[in-house]
């Protein structure tokens, strides 16, 4: 696929190209099979399919989220609604509710963790109303799933559509810019080659985003101030942090660098959030409350061991804990303990040698950490200075330790 300069220096850092094996399952199309795997969609998850055609996808995602979860899938035409309301008697998907939706809206009756429209975006008659519409639908922590196919032949073709429902030719990158514009925060790329190479678009492409509004809404002038010192998506850029990935965050708070946390690593993710102080604690499961994050978990620590699930982490990070712990060494040590193979630690820290907004509160330098990290059988692998006030270690467990 040839790609400009410009295209490549905007995607590198997220792009993901990704292939799965067809599922040997009979009538299941290797896209369908290919997203599901991709959005780690589960049972208990609550999953929309918007404009939903025949309804093989979401009968697909109502058997992988089980009687547990549920699955919405939308139509406009009633013909449509009749096939696929059909198709859930014959197979007795009880989880799954046909919806009859709206030209700008799709009148879903709750929110879901995964709202997906595949190749549905660009078929909109009012893309702008029925966007707006569709954000109430996700919860808190949910995602928008935009796909659409590539021509290999032409990756920068416009839209355009069809009214023999061939599938959508678009350029993901103005795609994904028309998305942004609607209030949506893009996550994540991933593309699809069809095993079969006789067909029209062999290379779908597939868009994730989060809602933007929900993180700072009512939060205090200095949080955001703080926020925007501290850049945390560029930070969870930097430190390679992902959706799906299991974290444990060590001196949390009260959960404001938290809640980023769990809206990168999403439905399919979870943050174990700790702290030792109970008020703190308190005021953390307020933030979780009132937010309605699902997939964050209060974690009582002790100074000693930040007493997060055994061999579960795929990364621990501290933001701005550090320099207050009292035996650094010692939870470091009894961390390991939580980390999967080749899991990081990261450390983001006020730096002594930087200026600071708050001068009266203590710092860290990097000799001390990587001093205290050797010592409890940890590898400093990488180090970020482009916060203003803070510096970002990257810690590894040394070889040999697993």
């Amino acid at each position: 696929m040839r790609m400009s300069m410009v295209w490549k220096a905007m995607w590198l850092p997220v792009i993901a190209i990704l292939t799965w094996p067809v599922s040997a399952a009979q009538g299941v199309s290797p896209f369908h099979d290919f997203l599901l795997r991709l959005l780690d969609i589960r049972s208990g998850m609550t999953v929309a399919d918007v404009g939903a055609g025949r309804g093989d996808l979401a009968l697909l995602a109502a058997k992988k989220v089980g009687f547990e979860g549920h699955v919405y899938a939308n139509e406009i035409s009633r013909d449509k609604v009749g096939r696929i309301e059909r198709q859930k008697r014959e197979r007795g998907a009880t989880n799954l509710t046909v919806i009859l939706g709206e030209e700008v809206d799709p009148r879903l009756p709750a929110k879901v963790d995964y709202l997906l429209m595949v190749q549905v975006f660009h078929h909109l008659s009012k893309p702008e109303r029925f966007m707006k519409n569709t954000l109430q639908y996700l919860k808190p922590d949910g995602r928008l799933v935009i796909t659409a196919v590539l021509d290999k032949r032409n990756p920068q073709a416009k839209p355009r559509t069809s009214t023999q429902n061939d599938p959508c030719v678009s350029d993901p990158e103005e795609t994904k810019r028309a998305i942004e514009k609607m209030g949506f925060a893009f996550e994540q790329v991933a593309f699809h080659d069809n095993p079969n190479t006789k067909a029209n678009w062999p290379t779908s492409y597939v868009l994730i985003f989060r809602t933007q509004s929900w993180i700072d809404d009512g939060w205090a002038d200095w949080e955001k101030q703080l926020t925007a010192r501290q850049q945390p998506e560029r930070v969870m850029d930097t430190i390679g942090l992902k959706p799906g990935m299991i974290v444990g965050e060590i001196g949390a708070g009260d959960g404001r660098f938290t809640v980023h946390l769990a809206k990168r690593v999403g439905p399919g993710g979870r943050v174990f959030a700790n702290d030792i102080d109970d008020r703190a604690l308190a005021d953390l499961r307020d933030r979780v409350n009132r937010y309605k994050v699902s997939n964050i978990e209060v974690v009582p620590g002790r100074v000693d061991d930040p007493c997060l699930p055994r061999n579960a982490l795929d990364m621990a990070i501290m933001v701005r804990t550090y320099h207050e712990l009292a035996q650094p060494r010692v939870l470091l040590d009894k961390l390991k303990a939580s980390l999967q193979p080749n899991a990081t630690v990261v450390i983001v820290d006020l730096d002594t040698a930087k200026e600071r907004h708050d001068g009266a509160r203590s710092s860290t330098d990097e000799a001390s950490i990587r001093s205290v990290a050797r010592s409890a059988g940890y590898d400093v692998v990488a180090v970020h200075t482009f916060l203003a006030e803070d510096t970002i270690f990257v810690l590894r467990a040394a070889p040999g330790v697993w």
